[in-house]
C-alpha cells in the first residue's frame, strides 16, 4: 500500500507568479509519482527521541518540537520517507539579546523506516 496521503509532504510543487496588477505571469507545476509506501515504520515519538539524541545538551519540551513526515530525494531518483524534526532551544530569548541573530538547535532528517539519521544541520 502506498497511501494514505494525509499529512505527508511530497515533492510535488506548483509555483505561480503574479504581477502587481494581478495578472498571472508564469505557472509551473512539478509532479512526481510517489513510488514508495507512505506508512512509516518508525513512530513520531521514536523520531523525536533520535533527533533529541543529536542535541543531547539542549533541554527542549517534547510538545514544542515540530515534526513532519516527508518524501525526500536523499540520492538521485531515490524517494525516501523521512521524518524531519526541528530542534530549537527557545530558552534564549532573542529579544533580550538584540546583537545575536542566531538560534541554537537544528534539523534532523531520519529515515522513517529504519531510524537511520540521514542528515543533521546545526544552527549556531
Amino acid at each position: 500500500m502506498i497511501g494514505p496521503y494525509i499529512n505527508v509532504e511530497t515533492p510535488n510543487v506548483a509555483r505561480i507568479t503574479i504581477n502587481p496588477s494581478g495578472k498571472i505571469v508564469s505557472f509551473v507545476v512539478l509532479t512526481r509519482t510517489i513510488t514508495i509506501s507512505m506508512k512509516p515504520k518508525i513512530s513520531e515519538e521514536e523520531a523525536i527521541d533520535i533527533a533529541l539524541s543529536k542535541f543531547a545538551k539542549l533541554t527542549i519540551p517534547r510538545e514544542s518540537i515540530p515534526i513532519k513526515l516527508s518524501i525526500e530525494y536523499m540520492a538521485p531518483n531515490k524517494q525516501m520517507l523521512t521524518w524531519i524534526v526541528e530542534i530549537k532551544d527557545n530558552s534564549l530569548k532573542l529579544e533580550d539579546y538584540p546583537f545575536l541573530d542566531f538560534q541554537i538547535g537544528g534539523i534532523v532528517i531520519t529515515d522513517a523506516n529504519t531510524g537511520e539519521v540521514l542528515q543533521v544541520s546545526e544552527w549556531r
